[in-house]
């Protein structure tokens, strides 16, 4: 199963996000729910550095694929106005990640954390 975490400041800001684990919907390379989990999160991460122009340097990454860990965390030292662009970003994935439980429950849990 996999695991998406979102993990959220007094404010109700989305500051990190995590996903762990693997669907085991299908084989490894076939597995769909897999992808688009993964999908949804490397585009999540491609989107805060060319859209929300958050620097690499503001945004903490820790990968390991092969346990299928992925985790995206805003610095803190971050300023407000790309707080504010990442939450539209944040939201999109969190909108895909609902619409995926959707059709595949039993193969992905969404979780809230607090930061």
């Amino acid at each position: 199963m996999i695991t998406v975490s979102f993990f959220k400041d007094d404010n109700d800001n989305i500051l990190k996000y995590t996903v762990n684990g693997h669907a085991g919907f299908a084989e490894y390379g076939k597995d769909i729910v897999c992808s688009a989990v993964s999908i949804l999160a490397h585009t999540t991460y491609l989107s805060l550095l060319k859209v929300c122009k958050i620097s690499e340097d503001d945004l903490f990454i820790d990968v390991c694929e092969e346990k299928g860990y992925l985790s995206v965390t805003l610095s803190k030292y971050i300023d407000s106005q790309k707080i504010e662009k990442s939450q539209i970003v944040f939201q999109i994935m969190e909108i895909g990640i609902k619409e995926l439980i959707e059709s595949y429950s039993h193969y992905i849990t969404l979780k809230y954390e607090e930061v």
